[in-house]
């Protein structure tokens, strides 16, 4: 356990983010029987990985702070800010709104310290190559952002007299964080474009390219559905519509590269004969299941997060638009969203099961979860 806490993934808040939004999704879909059971898994996950976290820095910070020197792994830390805010806003769609405004402030605080170390930090060492510094996880410096802006304009009227206080600091962390995804996804489009790219560089957090113009989309209705508390708003209305809006759009276009890129990683990856004929029914299958096959890893969580997003945004968005035509959209989508939830935390516990079987000596059970 020393060991697994001292070398304790920075992406592992990937894992309630992922929870967090598809449990939001399908309350928001009307099917609470599956938005409640992943409601107690983050009840149980968040508290965990935070006193984890907590033990890391007290105990091993030397450890914590080369992580944040890290060109990829200082990024990876910030899905701590966006996994609380995400648990923040699943707590608000069960009405645990008292608890969720101390997430929105603990998100804050560490976003805060957070982005400006990273940004602070890679302009010290900017003589790192582009392939070392950026991939998907860069994007979530765009997350994060718009992760405070979404939570705090939804919880701005419970701030009495300072409620148009915290609706404008969402409004400008939102525009904030749309600028940063024009100049952040140059860079990760260049990565992907102009420097070679193989089947093990292709991994869950370039999903975000998608899931942070989905978070976009969403805070941006959230505002605007909050932009009729005072006259003093009126002039942002047709902006932040239009912002909204393209944002969906962008979002929309990754699609069809993301799928693509991950069926060529997984009929590719490690495989030099006869592609196996349950990867060709569904090339996802191997999150989840396969022996040397299995390709779960702790990041491949950020491949859901923007599967459930996209699902939220969607719906966010018809309500501030009416655009009807678009609701078979978040319908089918989060089904998908959902398996490829339920195969990735297959992958996750077959991998804790592997892993405690390895330090244990216990083969046999090692063998039984590698079947």
């Amino acid at each position: 356990m020393r060991e697994y806490i001292r070398n304790l993934h920075p992406a592992s808040f990937a894992a309630v983010m992922a929870t967090g939004i598809i449990s939001i999704a399908f309350k928001g879909l009307g099917h609470d029987f599956i938005a409640m059971p992943l409601l107690v898994i983050n009840i149980v996950l968040y508290p965990t990985l935070f006193c984890l976290l907590a033990v890391r820095a007290l105990f091993y910070p030397t450890a914590l702070l080369n992580d944040l020197k890290h060109p990829k792994k200082g990024f990876a830390l910030l899905t701590f800010v966006v996994g609380t805010n995400t648990f923040g806003m699943q707590l608000i769609s069960f009405n645990f709104t008292g608890l969720s405004k101390v997430l929105w402030f603990i998100g804050l605080v560490f976003w805060l310290f957070l982005v400006y170390f990273i940004i602070v930090n890679l302009i010290a060492f900017r003589n790192e190559p582009i392939v070392n510094v950026v991939d998907g996880a860069t994007l979530l410096t765009i997350v994060s952002t718009q992760s405070i802006a979404l939570l705090g304009s939804t919880l701005a009227g419970t701030f009495g007299i300072h409620s148009e206080t915290v609706l404008f600091f969402a409004w400008s962390l939102w525009a904030l964080g749309f600028i940063l995804y024009l100049v952040f996804i140059t860079l990760v489009i260049y990565r992907l474009v102009f420097h070679p790219l193989y089947p093990k560089d292709w991994t869950g957090p370039f999903w975000i390219c998608m899931g942070a113009a989905a978070i976009t989309t969403l805070t941006g209705a959230t505002i605007l559905s909050k932009l009729t508390m005072s006259a003093n708003w009126k002039d942002l209305i047709p902006f932040t519509q239009g912002i909204t809006l393209m944002a969906w759009s962008i979002g929309t276009w990754w699609i069809p590269i993301l799928l693509l890129m991950d069926v060529w990683k997984f009929i590719h990856l490690d495989i030099l004969d006869k592609v196996p004929g349950w990867i060709k029914i569904f090339p996802w299958l191997r999150i989840g299941f396969g022996t040397k096959l299995n390709v779960y890893e702790i990041p491949s969580w950020g491949r859901v997060f923007p599967l459930g997003m996209y699902t939220v945004c969607t719906m966010a968005l018809i309500k501030i638009t009416n655009f009807a035509f678009l609701t078979p959209i978040p319908k089918y989508w989060g089904w998908f969203a959902l398996t490829i939830w339920m195969l990735t935390f297959i992958g996750a516990l077959r991998s804790i099961a592997v892993l405690f079987s390895k330090k244990s000596g216990l083969d046999n059970d090692l063998i039984f979860w590698q079947q």
